[in-house]
């Protein structure tokens, strides 16, 4: 049932692990519910736009978009990820002239660069946020000056509609220079999300869908194991929550790790849940 949260995933020696469920369409929920969904740590916002032309994913349609979303988990939290597209795809989408394009531009760098984009879809979260628990969540943070920027876009859009302090906003960590920085990222941070398919991609500099260097894609290299625990113990000491979503959250061989490292929330693609919390079940932490 939607109205009651199941309780969280217990380890063998009784420590509480949250489960939450990756989604990309609002049609996924029941799937989310059934497997026993804490909560969305991650909607991908982005996929609103390859089902509809700009025109129609007016504001007045997002806010109806995440009312029902919030409405139909309630009172489970969502964390909505802002548009994580990259400027080829925002031409694509909003038939800007594609002279404009540079590369690197992606997630909160080119919302920032197109802030009628972005706030946008703030005043429609943000009018939605009191049918539910939400979270708003930027994607591909690598500074503390894009945050700062990015929560005072928030601010603003918040006093506009005259609802300050709204919603909690987190950053998503997955470029090594939000990893290295975790510690001073945090105190312009409500909590941090870990994507580590990015995250291992830009460390290792290895392309996972370029099959020449894939079998170099490691997951375990010590670089991405230390950002890991720089990234948990930085949110840990200004006392935000951290969750893990990525493959590498769901992947049996690794979720055990994530715990030992003092990771207790992550978020996977709803089918992947079942087994995950079999396995935790079984973790002994100390």
């Amino acid at each position: 049932a939607a109205a009651t949260v199941p309780p969280p995933t217990v380890t063998a020696d009784g420590v509480a692990i949250r489960l939450e469920a990756n989604l990309e369409r609002a049609e996924d929920v029941p799937a989310l519910l059934e497997a026993g969904a804490e909560g969305i740590g991650l909607f991908r916002s982005e996929f609103l736009l390859a089902e509809r032309s700009p025109e129609r994913l007016t504001e007045e349609r997002q806010f109806e978009i995440y009312r029902d979303l919030l409405i139909s988990v309630a009172p489970r939290r969502v964390t909505v990820r802002t548009f994580d597209l990259d400027e080829r795809q925002l031409s694509r989408w909003s038939g800007r002239d594609r002279r404009d394009q540079r590369p690197g531009r992606r997630g909160l760098r080119l919302g920032l660069a197109h802030p009628d984009v972005l706030r946008t879809q703030l005043r429609a979260l943000l009018r939605a946020a009191p049918l539910g628990q939400l979270r708003v969540m930027f994607p591909f943070v690598t500074s503390v000056e894009e945050m700062r920027m990015a929560t005072a876009v928030v601010r603003d859009v918040a006093d506009e509609l005259g609802r300050p302090g709204a919603v909690p906003v987190g950053a998503m960590v997955e470029v090594p220079s939000a990893a290295l920085a975790a510690d001073l990222l945090a105190r312009e941070s409500a909590f941090f999300t870990v994507g580590t398919n990015d995250l291992i991609q830009y460390t290792l500099a290895v392309d996972r869908t370029d099959e020449r260097v894939s079998d170099l894609y490691e997951p375990l290299h010590p670089a991405v194991v230390r950002l890991l625990r720089l990234v948990r113990r930085a949110a840990t000491r200004t006392r935000i929550d951290v969750s893990v979503c990525g493959e590498m959250a769901s992947d049996p061989a690794m979720i055990g790790l994530l715990i030992g490292l003092g990771f207790r929330e992550f978020s996977m693609t709803p089918s992947a849940i079942p087994m995950a919390r079999r396995l935790i079940q079984d973790v002994h932490v100390s």
